[in-house]
């Protein structure tokens, strides 16, 4: 899920969670009303329920992305550094609230141009991405013998038909039983 670098508070992803699990217990609120709507068995619709509301409850959001592109517009560079500078906060408040998905990232403005990627580098940097430090540690053997790693930094293709690159750093969590 990506939502705007201005838009984004320490509690975003849990209230997302919150208003989704309102939503099917509005719409959906047991296996009977879910067989209505998609016209699906009754024994099908209570799996299904049953799974989408553990969903809910446990993981609602899997993947989130902070987003200084499309979900940001164009802005001034005092507007996003600001909005950066409010982002930093405020994933530090959910990281402390322990609020945020397993994957969570930034998605910057594209490297078309060195003056973007300078600026996105800028924003990055604000945000607490030390991209020098995340290079060294990943490299390091440590981290090197996880496997999959714990923290990836991973370029990402976002337009095929434009010389565009993002970063998105993905903070990755392990399980208890070993899986992401």
């Amino acid at each position: 899920m990506y939502g705007g670098a201005h838009l984004f508070k320490s509690s975003t992803c849990s209230k997302l969670g919150a208003l989704a699990e309102k939503a099917l217990n509005e719409h959906a609120p047991d296996a009977a009303a879910l067989a209505r709507i998609f016209g699906i068995s009754e024994t099908l619709a209570e799996t299904v329920h049953r799974r989408v509301a553990e969903k809910l409850r446990v993981e609602p959001i899997e993947d989130y992305r902070i987003d200084f592109e499309d979900g940001f517009g164009v802005r001034s560079d005092s507007e996003e550094d600001a909005a950066a500078d409010n982002a930093a906060r405020e994933v530090t408040a959910a990281v402390q609230a322990k609020s945020l998905p397993k994957i969570f990232g930034i998605r910057v403005k594209s490297f078309h141009t060195e003056a973007n990627k300078a600026r996105a580098l800028a924003v990055a940097k604000d945000i607490g991405l030390d991209m020098a430090r995340l290079d060294k540690d990943m490299a390091s053997p440590e981290v090197k013998a996880t496997s999959p790693p714990p923290v990836g930094l991973r370029p990402s293709l976002r337009e095929p038909r434009a010389p565009s690159m993002g970063i998105t750093l993905e903070v990755r969590v392990l399980s208890k039983t070993g899986h992401w």
